[in-house]
């Protein structure tokens, strides 16, 4: 048993835990029902429902065990409500009942996760540097690859670079490797492939499936976005859609380049649908912001009170 200040972090953990399957759960709901809807809206606005997406299950998950620390502190206005909160007994922690066990086997999995993501980080980094070995400067800020693969790629977290292989390069005209540099040196401006990462860790926490469909949502997003850069520089968006194509013909006749799932490819990533975004004016609406944050606001309420309750679920068998 565990007493005092120690026992109020570890019920805090306890209910964190809780608060994160919950709204993994809530979050999945939406995904699986409303998240197509997404895509009538503009990409800052689908970028921020993304994100917000990815970091609910850790934020709200934080948010709401700090308010039930709140309310269990004796400081708190809503003090009396302690009982109703199932919190009179946080300055108690048993390791051996469900609390424990359900905390350690928590933060084991967290440790795991991070461990896995450092690893794949480091890898990662590791590759970076081996591709700048053997990679040769076309005399700007882009990198060639002498292989006969055709690819063009942004890879690398905290210094990223632009890579094009020779075979790519040969088969493109001044101004579709104009078009190919600038969509990648958007990639590398944005830090899109540690984003990318980020984003992957953040939605590990999900069922496989949910975080496999956000990543793709993200990934398109992050093209849509580097397409639409190109397109301010050269207005003509049917020969930007014809470079798209055509480097994506090139590409299926040759061994694919294998790389990172955080490095942002030129030609792999949903092109029908970054084709369509091109050369169809779409009407795009603007999230609202005060509609987000009712949005989560809700989210984190009906996540406290869910909390409570499968607390009290719980334990009303354990206890009889």
């Amino acid at each position: 048993m565990i007493l005092g200040p120690s026992a109020v972090i570890f019920n805090m953990l306890s209910i964190m835990m809780l608060s994160v399957l919950v709204t993994i759960f809530i979050s999945s709901a939406i995904i699986h029902f409303k998240l197509t809807a997404i895509e009538s809206y503009s990409l800052p606005s689908q970028r921020l429902a993304l994100w917000l997406l990815a970091v609910s299950p850790w934020l709200i998950g934080f948010l709401s065990s700090a308010v039930l620390l709140l309310i269990a502190s004796d400081y708190s206005p809503l003090a009396e409500s302690q009982k109703a909160f199932h919190l009179h007994h946080i300055q108690l922690f048993y390791l051996t009942n469900w609390h424990g066990i359900s905390l350690i086997v928590g933060l084991i999995l967290i440790a795991l996760l991070l461990i896995q993501k450092g690893y794949c980080f480091l890898k990662s980094q590791q590759r970076a540097k081996l591709l700048n070995s053997v990679a040769d400067t076309d005399g700007s800020d882009v990198y060639l690859l002498d292989t006969d693969s055709i690819s063009a790629f942004t890879a690398g977290f905290l210094e990223p670079k632009t890579y094009i292989t020779t075979a790519l390069r040969k088969q493109l005209t001044a101004m579709e490797y104009t078009i190919v540099r600038l969509h990648e040196y958007e990639h590398k401006r944005c830090f899109d492939p540690l984003k990318k990462f980020l984003f992957q860790s953040l939605t590990a926490v999900y069922p496989r499936s949910i975080a496999y469909y956000l990543t793709r949502k993200m990934t398109l997003v992050m093209e849509l976005g580097a397409d639409s850069a190109v397109s301010r520089v050269v207005p003509d968006k049917g020969l930007i859609a014809m470079t798209l194509v055509k480097v994506r013909r090139l590409s299926s006749q040759t061994q694919a380049f294998q790389m990172d799932a955080s490095a942002c490819h030129f030609e792999k990533d949903q092109l029908e649908d970054r084709v369509n975004y091109l050369l169809v004016n779409q009407k795009q609406k603007k999230l609202s912001s005060i509609c987000l944050l009712f949005v989560a606001a809700t989210m984190l309420v009906f996540c406290t009170l869910s909390v409570d309750v499968l607390h009290h679920l719980i334990e009303f068998p354990l206890s009889h």
